[in-house]
């Protein structure tokens, strides 16, 4: 099989990737891939959900999922080019991956109160029956709370509005945002 630029791409990087950290899924944002579609790179499906192939290229979102899950993969769901869900049922547990992009801090408040409103909506399509996991950029910072139950304590200090708006959204779907829980250097709490 013959590989594109960006397939080369990222098929690199996720090699490198995955021998640095072994990493078995992965979110990708602001892909700028166009149209939609599943295929394999390299030891990854990478499944993409970016604008219309006739718009000019922006945002995008994709998963990267090592290969030796592709039997768990049940279907995935490009809903728009900031969303995309994939299904799996791994060891008993159906699992839904939701792959997202959120809006920048500086964006409109009407973009982002829609693309809230369809994170919203598409968490409910997927329903109580399922295990989710929100990954992706969401341009959100949640600060750090103690002893809350939706945001862990070894966050970053600083919250914005998009970080407000997540934890609003967690606490109605009873999500937690895991990345307060555990400890990281400062570097990493800034991405």
């Amino acid at each position: 099989m013959e590989y594109t630029k960006y397939q080369r791409k990222i098929g690199r990087s996720s090699e490198r990737t995955k021998k640095k950290l072994n990493i078995d899924i992965a979110s990708l944002s602001e892909t700028k891939k166009k149209g939609q579609g599943i295929e394999q790179v390299g030891d990854y499906i990478h499944v993409y959900s970016g604008v219309p192939k006739e718009k000019r290229a922006c945002k995008g979102i994709s998963l990267l999922i090592h290969s030796k899950y592709k039997k768990f993969i049940t279907n995935w769901t490009p809903v728009n080019e900031r969303i995309l869900t994939a299904n799996l049922n791994l060891l008993g547990y159906k699992l839904t991956i939701i792959g997202t992009y959120g809006p920048n801090e500086d964006e409109e408040v009407a973009l982002k109160d829609q693309y809230m409103e369809l994170l919203n909506q598409t968490i409910i399509d997927i329903g109580s029956t399922r295990e989710i996991v929100l990954i992706g950029d969401l341009n959100a910072r949640v600060g750090r709370r103690l002893n809350h139950h939706m945001v862990g304590r070894h966050g970053e200090e600083t919250e914005n509005e998009n970080g407000r708006r997540l934890i609003n959204l967690c606490e109605q779907r009873e999500l937690k945002i895991m990345n307060g829980y555990f400890t990281h250097r400062d570097i990493h709490k800034f991405t």
